[in-house]
């Protein structure tokens, strides 16, 4: 086997907010699997799935960068190349890279043609591919961008593949990162991460303030929204230099305030995804709950945050704040010997606790000409490479089978309890519709929620402003 490699200069995003594998002796088993209402009996010689609670994007200058894996294919076997398109992360290149030349081991009629998108690019190169031709059989997708990509033509639904496909166990996976990547009720991906809103937490602090422990509190049904608003709003003292803030500012956008939303008994949309409600009374609360949580210096503000050093991470550690909600890829970054704990999701004040999972993925192009041979490279994503980004803590498991395995335990910090993680993803029982238009979206609410914080508009008059803009872009995909 030959592998080109090209690099080229791209800046990587840092990771956002890991049974059953498909390994050599199961692509033997498979074969290559089927094609939508066909079998693909092809017989397989020697052959064998991210502001936020999410990492600040990169600059979107650079070129992608490209790994290519290529070999001689057997004389009976026409030769494939799938193109890969998916995002440029910093902790887990290398593992696609690597995976690129191991699937091509197992599959030696197959390459891989890997392009590392940067996170700033990934939409715009993705939709105006339809249009210019250059298109990948395998794209990346986001729980933010799904729909979009969907509605517009770049992903197919994957449920007939998972279906025909005797090797893949769909009932494994668990059902919110899959509805993340789903649009009208299609899977279009299969997940590369999971990582549900948690909360980590400074043991030392909470205790000097002599509050009980939040873990402790959740398995005995006392993790609610006011006792975390008890503990924050005690911890914020001080002034200037020497502030001390409970926490930092959720971070600005509607695929984290929709939980909040809902748990104030508010709705985002209506049921045909034609119309805001995010002006009614109940939103109203959840708008006024998260900005006087700034306005009253408990939260820290952005601004605050990115001018630290080391950002809201920086802060914690620092001792500047007790509470850091953030998700999975943060706990890598706590030192070993701080003392850190995790929380799961607090209930809201409607009791509920829900959680959320900023799930991104890979999904098969609309105009793939090499479907059999697209399904098989994401079946052995979401199996054998997330075990992997599994191994590395970059992502929790969306597989059952992976929650008692010795590789997800051996994932944690020191200081960090699998309990934790175990019960976030059990708290993903339903997910967030993020429409066509959503980015669109995103941008108008945080111009009203910006104005709301900075004491410019009240949020009745803000959020209803705003309101026959986002219905505009609802209604052009609604139909």
């Amino acid at each position: 086997m030959s592998i080109a490699v090209v690099m080229k200069g791209v800046p990587m995003r840092k990771s956002i907010f890991r049974g059953n594998t498909v390994s050599r002796r199961g692509l033997l088993r498979s074969g290559l699997v089927l094609g939508v209402g066909t079998v693909a009996a092809m017989a397989l010689s020697g052959c064998g799935e991210e502001e936020e609670v999410a990492a600040p994007a990169p600059a979107a200058t650079a070129a992608p960068t490209q790994v290519v894996a290529a070999t001689e294919a057997p004389p009976s076997m026409e030769k494939v190349t799938i193109k890969m398109w998916t995002a440029s992360v910093e902790d887990i290149n290398p593992i696609h890279e690597e995976e690129v030349a191991n699937f091509t081991s197992m599959m030696p009629n197959v390459s891989i043609d890997l392009t590392l998108v940067p996170w700033s690019d990934v939409q715009t190169k993705q939709l105006t591919s339809l249009a210019a031709g250059d298109k990948p059989d395998i794209a990346y997708t986001h729980s933010e961008l799904n729909s979009t990509f969907a509605w517009r033509g770049v992903l197919q639904s994957l449920d007939e593949y998972m279906a025909a496909d005797g090797d893949f166990d769909r009932d494994d996976f668990f059902a919110g990162p899959l509805e993340n990547l789903s649009y009208r009720g299609k899977v279009n991906g299969v997940p590369m991460y999971s990582g549900p809103v948690i909360f980590v937490y400074n043991r030392e602090m909470i205790g000097e303030l002599g509050f009980d422990d939040p873990w402790e509190m959740y398995q005995e049904g006392n993790w609610t929204i006011d006792a975390y608003e008890q503990i924050v709003r005690a911890a914020a003292t001080g002034s200037g230099a020497d502030r001390i803030y409970g926490d930092r500012e959720l971070p600005n956008a509607l695929k984290i305030w929709w939980l909040w939303i809902q748990g104030f008994d508010g709705q985002v949309w209506n049921d045909k995804v034609s119309e805001s409600l995010m002006h009614e009374a109940n939103a109203l609360k959840t708008w006024d709950w998260l900005t006087t949580l700034v306005k009253d210096e408990v939260w820290a503000d952005s601004t605050v945050t990115g001018a630290f050093s080391g950002g809201a991470e920086g802060m914690f550690v620092s001792r500047k704040m007790p509470f850091y909600t953030a998700s999975r890829w943060v706990t890598t970054n706590i030192p070993e010997e701080f003392p850190a704990a995790t929380a799961p999701m607090y209930k809201m004040p409607n009791g509920d606790d829900n959680g959320r999972d900023g799930t991104d993925g890979v999904g098969m192009h609309a105009d793939t000409k090499h479907p059999d041979e697209a399904w098989a490279v994401l079946k052995h994503w979401a199996t054998d490479v997330m075990d992997r980004f599994v191994e590395i803590r970059y992502t929790n498991p969306t597989r059952r089978s992976v929650l008692n395995s010795p590789a997800w335990a051996a994932a944690m910090a020191t200081w960090d309890n699998v309990e934790v993680h175990n019960a976030s993803l059990e708290q993903i029982r339903r997910g967030f519709y993020h429409p066509p238009g959503y980015r669109e979206i995103n941008t108008i609410l945080k111009k009203a929620y910006d104005e709301v914080k900075l004491g410019q508009k009240n949020s009745a008059d803000a959020f209803s402003a705003i309101k026959p803009d986002i219905d505009a872009i609802l209604q052009e995909s609604s139909e």
